[in-house]
């Protein structure tokens, strides 16, 4: 069965995935008729709120991903403007030096104590050269 392309009047309009279904056709076919007339994607940027980002004064201070939330937007967006203004990611600066029982309980506790991942504790007790908790044993 042919499809009418000629009659779709939404390309570009809304998300390709939406003409797919309604066509019942592959998302790839509906964008390769987009293209071949000429017409844009749909861009999620029409949704987007107008964001002054120079007057965002925080970035790398705080995580993306609270910038985010407070301007109500993604952190990836937050991520685009940070970087395209040269500004590094926070780094969150762990106090190692107060964890006193590495080995003596799991990672995941330490982890959860301080806030961050396991891999990231379980990191610092290997470069600490502390042998890891033995689960079953008294802590």
């Amino acid at each position: 069965m042919a499809l009418a392309w000629d009659q779709v009047e939404d390309f570009g309009k809304v998300p390709d995935r939406v003409i797919a279904e309604r066509l019942g056709c592959s998302k790839s076919t509906v964008g390769l008729q987009r293209r071949l007339r000429g017409i844009a994607p749909f861009a999620a940027s029409k949704r987007r709120k107008n964001i002054d980002w120079d007057l965002v004064a925080d970035f790398g201070m705080v995580p993306d991903s609270r910038i985010a939330e407070r301007l109500g937007c993604s952190s990836e967006a937050v991520c685009r403007a940070r970087r395209a203004r040269s500004i590094k990611a926070y780094k969150r600066i762990l106090e190692w030096h107060l964890v006193e029982d590495y080995g003596q309980v799991p990672d995941r506790v330490i982890a959860e104590r301080l806030g961050c991942t396991i891999r990231c504790v379980w990191r610092e007790r290997q470069r600490r050269g502390v042998l890891a908790h033995a689960y079953g044993s008294p802590a």
